[in-house]
């Protein structure tokens, strides 16, 4: 049974390729294989999710699905990107970060200042241990039911509000944006482009 379904939540899977030699390299798209990635998923488990998942092969809309009303929690790897398309549509996390500036960004948005995710971690001192399913999945749980994510679930719709109002015209974003474009204007001019 997978973590997702140990949780008791509905969710959405995008399945990736599995690669021996390199953990990450799936996730990367540095797979060569023309399979598809819930084939290797162990036999009657697509059916077995039926109803409770949905499992997507290697792409799906990410920005369309996090603004979706019927999406109360992401998990993600905590890549800027992801992050920022997770506040803006309001959708608090479970940060489950693999590398480079994943871990920095999980901490940051768990923290108690934040308060945006709840971050799977490692048992204590195992740095890359395989982290319990039953942990993540409890993870997955408090993010949908328990005070903690009813919490981050307030504080991503206050983070929703706030990115709005900076992306909108005339906002602090667009002032920003007005300044680089200047800048980058003016550069060209005083070197002749």
């Amino acid at each position: 049974m997978s973590v997702l379904s140990r949780s008791g939540q509905r969710f959405l899977w995008v399945v990736h390729h599995p690669n021996e030699k390199d953990s990450s390299a799936a996730y990367l798209g540095t797979a060569a294989t023309d399979a598809d990635p819930l084939s290797y998923l162990p036999e009657g488990f697509v059916e077995r999710m039926s109803g409770t998942g949905l499992l997507v092969p290697l792409w799906a809309p990410q920005v369309e699905i996090l603004n979706h009303a019927a999406v109360g929690g992401f998990m993600s790897h905590c890549g800027w990107n992801s992050t920022l398309e997770s506040v803006s549509a309001g959708v608090p996390m479970v940060a489950w970060p693999l590398y480079a500036e994943q871990r920095l960004n999980a901490v940051m948005l768990s923290s108690e200042r934040v308060g945006l995710a709840l971050y799977v971690r490692p048992p204590l001192g195992k740095d890359g241990a395989v982290v319990p399913r039953d942990d993540v999945a409890a993870l997955v749980r408090a993010l949908m039911e328990v005070e903690k994510g009813a919490a981050a679930r307030k504080k991503a719709g206050h983070l929703r509000a706030e990115a709005k109002i900076a992306s909108a015209p005339g906002g602090p974003q667009d002032r920003a944006l007005t300044v680089v474009a200047r800048m980058i204007s003016l550069h060209r001019k005083s070197h002749g482009e």
